[in-house]
């Protein structure tokens, strides 16, 4: 192959949905060092041309790809816009494609079951196939059946890449914009504001606290549960106990500034939201349940709980609540957890070895 002065690796970082996890680890992708190395670009994958499988957007991402001249697509996920993705790479001719898992419609709970069956069993199987390269963000991912029928493709576990320190922005704390207390203790979550993350898991959780007046709540993000949590939330609201900020980009600034970091979701492949909140030093709650564990130990950064599980949930915040040292150990915890398993250096490099190998730079 005729290189170029920096081989073009193409990113579908527009369609993953800007402020979620595979967008953000994605930019990261591409503001890292590798930038040096090489030359990222960015793929638009345009929802407005049509519903399901749409020829018109196959024919939109062919002429994108044929215009780029990349010589690798790295895509992040299944679902329908991976397949997408994955045909039109076939039919602009692209040899060297690279998909992502985050994420699989098989473990969606709030989906239609009839795109289910056929997104799990029929599309993201053509996906993989057509991909030269598959990454898992996870070892629960990497254990998946359907993963393990590509096992031939050798396949990559390279986690979701932390912030690095510099994201941290020198901002004045973020309590004084809510007027918060140095004696208040705040609990924050950052994600999709919807039922799959289990929201309305901390929704109950935090009605159980209405009696703890110094117990706060920070819920930061958007999504189609917000409306219906505040309603729920409205008393709490009012007495300045919970504070919904929507989304926000200085998240780093934010939980720099809080006491305790809850992730109450349903199922997770490896979440960028408790990478962010180790890198920021802040114990964790969160649920046991697909990749989390590889991130949450029980009782050494943090607690694991049972999904959807409530009474579980505000127990464990009960606890931290009351002892500022046990915060402060799981807290160093996390961070030191940052440096052990996911150094932001270290998964650069996995990522520079799966481009050098595919381009035969080695």
């Amino acid at each position: 192959m005729k290189m170029k002065e920096k081989p073009i690796i193409v990113m579908d970082l527009a369609t993953t949905g800007k402020g979620g996890g595979p967008y953000t680890s994605t930019s990261r992708i591409m503001e890292s060092d590798l930038k040096n190395r090489y030359l990222f670009k960015t793929l638009h994958y345009k929802t407005e041309l049509g519903f399901g499988i749409s020829i018109s957007r196959i024919v939109d991402l062919v002429q994108q790809l044929k215009k780029l001249n990349p010589d690798i697509v790295h895509f992040g996920g299944l679902q329908l816009s991976g397949f997408h993705i994955a045909i039109a790479c076939k039919y602009a001719r692209i040899k060297n494609t690279i998909v992502t898992i985050h994420g699989s419609s098989g473990d969606m709970i709030d989906f239609n079951p009839i795109k289910k069956y056929l997104l799990k069993y029929i599309l993201e199987p053509l996906t993989l196939l057509l991909s030269n390269q598959i990454i898992c963000v996870s070892d629960y991912v990497a254990s998946k059946n359907i993963v393990k029928l590509f096992s031939y493709k050798d396949i990559k576990i390279i986690y979701n890449i932390p912030p690095n320190s510099n994201e941290f922005p020198d901002i004045p704390s973020f309590r004084d914009e809510l007027y918060l207390k140095p004696s208040d203790v705040v609990v924050v979550s950052v994600g999709r504001i919807n039922k799959e993350k289990g929201y309305h898991i901390l929704t109950k959780a935090i009605k159980n606290s209405s009696n703890i007046t110094k117990l706060k709540y920070v819920i930061v993000g958007a999504g189609d549960y917000l409306k219906e949590m505040k309603e729920i939330l409205k008393e709490q609201i009012l007495n300045k106990q919970v504070f919904f900020m929507g989304y926000r980009k200085d998240i780093q600034g934010i939980l720099s500034s809080c006491d305790i970091f809850s992730l109450p979701t349903l199922h997770e492949t490896l979440s960028i939201a408790l990478l962010e909140a180790s890198v920021a030093g802040l114990p964790l709650i969160a649920s046991d349940t697909g990749g989390v564990p590889e991130i949450v130990k029980d009782n050494y950064n943090g607690f694991l709980v049972s999904p959807g599980n409530a009474g579980e949930l505000f127990d464990r915040i009960s606890i931290l609540y009351a002892s500022p040292e046990l915060r402060k150990e799981f807290g160093e915890n996390a961070h030191n957890n940052i440096a052990l398993k996911f150094s932001h250096n270290s998964i650069v490099g996995k990522i520079d070895r799966v481009y050098q190998s595919i381009l035969h730079l080695e």
